[in-house]
């Protein structure tokens, strides 16, 4: 008989579904590598929710993690019964929901049982890279972005989700501090030709082996000269040569262009994801 267990902190989670998250570490990079990105793993916060199912043995069999109110889900393909037990307790909860993402199939069994009205959805392919193909690179180079850069940065930032979703999820003060943490932390780096900014990207979470890249936007007027590929190639060597064997990245199923370009850095198809709003 499965349980479901709400946990009071990140680090009480990530204790409890480290090992079986780690069984597929791709597939588990947003259930996994959001919670390990926390700054305070052993304080409870009202605006994240960390929930396991566990089997009648207390081995882990479902995971999600919702960070106010994006829903990140990991569990079996063939555990519709314990996905169900998470949508059954978020709609006996006061805490909101409004999108999910997680392995193909497995949104698909919350949506079901979820009492929330499906709004649209969409299909994502995770690509991964170990090595990095020659490419002859635009001019100039990749940099790790500075406070100097925020304003500009928080703009692209804005604009990227303006092109991904129409609009942007977050209001211009949030993104600003979001940025602003990015630079801090070190996990955004920008392309620099010239003097000024033409792209960015950012290293989005790390798990034990892998690095997930994300957020690359290049400004429409500086589209067309190849400062995407040049970034994320380059930021791909930078991850490499850190250790991690491993660098990956989300796009859109029906972007074909977004695959091609990273198709020509090295990048190959490795499964898909389901992104899905209410």
């Amino acid at each position: 008989m499965s349980k479901i267990l709400i946990h009071k902190t990140p680090q009480e989670y990530l204790d409890l579904n480290r090992s079986f998250l780690m069984e597929n570490e791709l597939a588990g990079n947003l259930t996994l590598g959001i919670p390990l990105g926390l700054d305070n793993k052993n304080t409870e916060n009202p605006e994240y929710r960390f929930v396991s199912v566990i089997d009648s043995n207390n081995n882990p069999v479902a995971a999600s993690v919702n960070i106010s109110p994006r829903m990140m889900i990991s569990a079996n393909q063939n555990s519709e019964e314990t996905v169900r037990l998470i949508a059954e307790y978020f709609n006996n909860s006061d805490f909101p929901v409004t999108s999910i993402i997680g392995e193909k199939g497995i949104p698909e069994i919350f949506v079901k049982y979820f009492k929330g009205k499906k709004k649209w959805g969409r299909d994502l392919i995770v690509h991964t890279l170990t090595k990095t193909t020659d490419l002859k690179l635009s001019t100039g180079k990749l940099e790790s972005a500075s406070l100097d850069n925020l304003t500009t940065l928080s703009k692209f930032r804005y604009d990227f989700d303006v092109d991904t979703f129409g609009h942007s999820r977050s209001d211009k003060e949030e993104i600003i501090k979001e940025t602003e943490r990015d630079i801090k932390i070190k996990n955004l780096y920008v392309w620099k030709s010239g003097d000024g900014i033409v792209s960015m990207a950012k290293i989005m979470r790390t798990t034990d082996n892998t690095a997930i890249i994300g957020r690359v936007f290049t400004p429409e007027e500086f589209r067309g000269n190849g400062f995407g590929t040049s970034i994320v190639h380059s930021l791909s060597n930078e991850i490499l040569k850190s250790g991690l064997p491993v660098c990956a990245l989300f796009t859109d199923k029906m972007n074909l262009t977004s695959s091609k370009i990273y198709y020509n850095v090295g990048y190959r198809p490795a499964m898909e994801f389901t992104d899905v709003y209410f």
